[in-house]
């Protein structure tokens, strides 16, 4: 058994193929609602926005949209798929915190029934420089 030093704080810092993990979880959500992720550090914060959005005749795609240097829009559109979407081992870069590149990785999955989504995310922190 390890035995921590008393008098000592700390934290566990998690690092997935050398990328730090910042924060991770799964949340429910319904079409056209929109969830609001905010990263704030001290000087001052980044939003980052989801929506999601059926559109006929349209390719499935995450559009990003950068509202202004603190804030992005990223819009699922399609992804009403029951066994889920995600973007696998490329991860989308989404802005910059704390000096450091902040990237997604997600699993969204839908229905074509029901308005209900299930979103599972991570988010990283890229390399110190």
């Amino acid at each position: 058994m390890i035995d921590w030093a008393e008098g000592k704080s700390g934290y566990m810092i998690l690092t997935v193929d050398g990328l730090e993990v910042l924060e991770s979880g799964s949340l429910h959500a319904l079409h056209e609602e929109t969830v609001v992720f905010e990263f704030d550090d001290g000087d001052g914060a980044l939003t980052v926005r989801f929506t999601f959005q059926d559109k006929r005749n349209c390719e499935r795609e995450v559009e990003l949209e950068e509202i202004n240097e603190w804030e992005v829009l990223l819009t699922f559109v399609n992804f009403d798929e029951p066994n889920g979407i995600s973007n696998q081992k490329k991860l989308l870069e989404v802005g910059e915190y704390r000096g450091r590149s902040l990237y997604l990785r997600y699993f969204v999955i839908g229905s074509r029934d029901t308005e209900n989504m299930l979103v599972h995310y991570t988010w990283f922190l890229g390399p110190k420089v």
